[in-house]
């Protein structure tokens, strides 16, 4: 069961891997120019990302980061490029860095509460033995 719930943690590490690398700043930073802002329940902005001022933008994507002000076209934001080639994400990995670290504590948790009930039950059954069955009956009979 243990080895299940790592699994899921690995698992959803590398699902999200791109936003786990920006938020330990793992990659090439440069500035994202904004130049479309859509929102619905989140806030994405659609816009050119350059590594350095001479280069040439790339065509991004870049989802706001938490607490992070969307003020429209034309804003620069410090970005970093993680090699996701559809997404560069805000300086601190944005929010799918948190989504990444709530599942990875609350699958942890869980492996660690399974882990410490096997162990439980293991030095219950050592501390208090259960008695081992007879093969003869009671006896009824009564002296006379």
């Amino acid at each position: 069961m243990a080895a299940a719930a790592l699994i899921l943690v690995g698992t959803v590490m590398l699902a999200n891997r791109h936003a786990v690398a920006a938020h330990f700043a793992d990659g090439t930073r440069g500035t994202f120019v904004v130049e479309d802002v859509f929102c619905q329940q989140r806030c994405t902005w659609s816009g050119f990302f350059y590594r350095d001022p001479q280069a040439r933008g790339t065509w991004f994507t870049m989802a706001a980061g938490p607490g992070q002000t969307i003020r429209g076209r034309s804003h620069q934001v410090p970005a970093i490029d993680v090699g996701d080639p559809n997404q560069v994400y805000p300086l601190g990995g944005g929010s799918g860095w948190a989504e990444a670290r709530t599942v990875a504590i609350a699958t942890t948790a869980v492996a660690c509460s399974l882990i410490a009930a096997v162990l439980l039950r293991r030095w219950r059954s050592r501390r208090y033995p259960r008695a081992a069955p007879t093969d003869s009956p009671p006896s009824t009979s009564t002296p006379a």
